[in-house]
């Protein structure tokens, strides 16, 4: 790694131990944080091995862990067997969460003062500027998703937000700012839907259309329709 480029040694440190002492916070911690995420690669050996004892066996006790580390020849490692000694003299994992947010941070920086370099190289050195663009505007998205990515979450979890969020809507369904269908009784159902891919799959002449029209008359636009059976003058009629 190139030493000027952000991260937090201290940071890594004491999430590991954390983890290793403490499994309970470990279901959390996956959830925000990969092995890429550090930037000691012995650091992230070590995550993995724990994740793995976590997702196998549930604990990640210091002798499991060695035996871990032992097992795919990384025992050895100077640096690694100094970390695996410090575990011994940690006491609680209190601050893991911001630990891993310390981590998973640098990480993104990381990410971006790699991405700044590799957008200037393309700028000065690219032949088709709208290429560069359209090249550097997706590996800035690509960092966003990997942020945004989540981990491993129990289906109970999941359910029970989706339920809170559902019951919120129609606790107070006046200030709803979702996409509203057009139809009373699914909007009573549902109170509208977010951002999210919809198919609407019926038989011919079964309404269709007429149903995206009248969503769209719902909620504010603009919007986009695009039909491959219906011509420009044929979906006007439909309007008006």
């Amino acid at each position: 790694h190139t030493p000027n480029l952000p991260h937090n040694v201290e940071a890594e440190q004491a999430l590991i131990c954390s983890m290793s002492i403490a499994p309970e916070v470990c279901a959390d911690i996956l959830q925000m944080i990969e092995p890429d995420d550090f930037y000691r690669p012995m650091h992230a050996e070590v995550f993995e091995c724990i994740r793995e004892l976590f997702l196998e066996h549930g604990h990640t006790d210091l002798i499991a862990i060695r035996d871990k580390l032992d097992d795919k020849g990384l025992l050895q490692d100077g640096e690694i067997e100094y970390l695996m000694n410090s575990m011994q003299y940690v006491q609680h994992a209190q601050g893991a969460k911001r630990c891993a947010q310390i981590v998973r941070d640098h990480r993104m920086k990381r990410d971006l003062v790699v991405y700044a370099a590799q957008v200037t190289e393309m700028a000065r050195n690219g032949s088709d500027a709208e290429a560069a663009y359209a090249d550097a505007t997706d590996r800035l998205l690509k960092i966003g998703n990997r942020r945004s990515e989540a981990g491993f979450k129990h289906m109970r979890d999941v359910a029970m937000d989706f339920y809170t969020e559902i019951q919120e809507k129609i606790d107070h369904p006046t200030p709803v700012p979702w996409f509203r269908i057009g139809v009373r009784e699914l909007d009573n159902i549902t109170q509208g839907v977010d951002n999210q891919f919809i198919i609407l799959a019926a038989g011919t002449s079964q309404g269709k259309t007429s149903l995206a029209i009248q969503s769209m008359r719902y909620n504010e636009g603009p919007f986009a329709l695009f039909s491959l059976e219906m011509s420009r003058e044929a979906i006007a009629g439909r309007m008006i």
